[in-house]
């Protein structure tokens, strides 16, 4: 089976040219080494991302427990008068 065997169905949907075809939808061995390094990168910051989503998310809790607090804090001051 040839080259175009294997792919004319692919070409045929895509409605390109070879040359478009193999130009856009072919990619050589060195390109894939680059595209994989990329990928490996794109991981390691997504899972950075998650990890600093779980940290904002920990702080944004802890915040609100603290306004709670402060808030009722001041309704015990106002309540009683003071710190007295």
């Amino acid at each position: 089976m040839t080259f175009r065997d294997e792919y004319r169905e692919l070409k045929e949907q895509s409605g390109l040219t070879w040359d478009e075809f193999v130009s856009q939808e072919m990619h050589h061995t060195s390109e894939l080494s680059g595209l994989t390094e990329q990928l490996t990168e794109i991981e390691r910051l997504s899972q950075q991302v998650e990890t600093l989503s779980e940290h904002v998310e920990a702080n944004k809790n802890t915040y609100q427990k603290m306004q709670r607090e402060l808030h009722e804090l001041r309704v015990l001051v106002n309540h009683e008068g003071g710190w007295e």
